[in-house]
């Protein structure tokens, strides 16, 4: 059963359910794609989905840090859902580069939020980040180079590594970081700039994980709602205001029926 219903621009609605749920629908994809645009629809997907994998991730670091008891589980964890973050946002960066055309098409407000976004893409398109992504992030680096030039440089360096460990005799309560030691090595052969470059990353992977969700989903919401400059012709106007009333009878023969729910409850402002 669903709640009360507001529009959000000509193709989309916002439902608040009785238990406090609520949703977003398209109940057009025809005139969504002319509202947006194709290509830009596209990229908001892309960026979308980007942004759910890393409200996943970070949620993934809080269980791992709640609920296990094992240091060495803790920080394997951490450091490969870290990887992943790192590699997601590398790939949001790059979805960003699509959302251009929105420029003119949103309110002032979603303009500033595109353009907070746009730096937080300008900083993730950098060579550190890309080789991260490409490298140890999706790709457990091919071909072995930089697993390689690591092995290489501990030879150099003829510093003792710690192949591996554990808090007790469980697997799940170990970790092996020889492999990722050597990666970073391999990656970062200069200890100052592995130190500079390792504290910029998670700077950055700190800073931007959460706030690229809020910032998407805001200029999602508000290019929906209609604030945008974008003009809808009679046509669609027309077939707009027929789903809103076909929507409308049929929620009164619900009612009717016994079967609405709670018509009273008051759908809160999306912010």
């Amino acid at each position: 059963m669903s709640g009360p219903h507001k529009t959000l621009g000509p193709a989309c609605e916002y439902v608040r359910h009785p238990d406090g749920s609520w949703q977003v629908r398209a109940h057009d994809i025809d005139l969504l794609v002319e509202w947006i645009g194709r290509g830009t629809l596209a990229s908001l997907c892309r960026c979308l989905e980007a942004s759910d994998r890393l409200m996943s991730l970070v949620q993934l670091m809080s269980l791992s840090h709640d609920h296990l008891k094992s240091p060495s589980a803790i920080d394997r964890n951490t450091l490969t859902a870290m990887w992943l973050a790192a590699g997601t946002m590398r790939e949001l960066a790059l979805a960003i580069d699509g959302l251009g055309r929105l420029k003119g098409r949103i309110s002032p407000d979603g303009a500033r939020r595109l353009a907070k976004l746009q730096i937080i893409a300008q900083r993730w398109n950098t060579g550190m980040f890309e080789d991260v992504r490409n490298t140890m992030s999706f790709h457990l680096d091919p071909g072995n180079k930089l697993f390689a030039a690591g092995v290489d440089q501990a030879r150099r360096l003829g510093e003792p590594l710690i192949i591996g460990g554990g808090d007790d005799a469980t697997q799940g309560a170990s970790t092996f970081p020889f492999g990722r030691d050597l990666f970073i090595l391999g990656l970062w052969p200069v200890p100052a700039d592995r130190e500079r470059d390792m504290a910029r990353f998670a700077r950055a992977l700190r800073c931007d994980q959460i706030a690229v969700g809020r910032l998407v989903q805001k200029i999602l919401i508000d290019l929906l709602r209609g604030q945008s400059k974008a003009k809808v012709s009679p046509a669609d106007a027309l077939r707009t205001r027929r789903h809103q009333l076909v929507r409308v009878l049929t929620a009164r023969l619900r009612r009717s029926f016994g079967s609405a729910g709670d018509s009273t409850t008051t759908a809160p402002a999306i912010q």
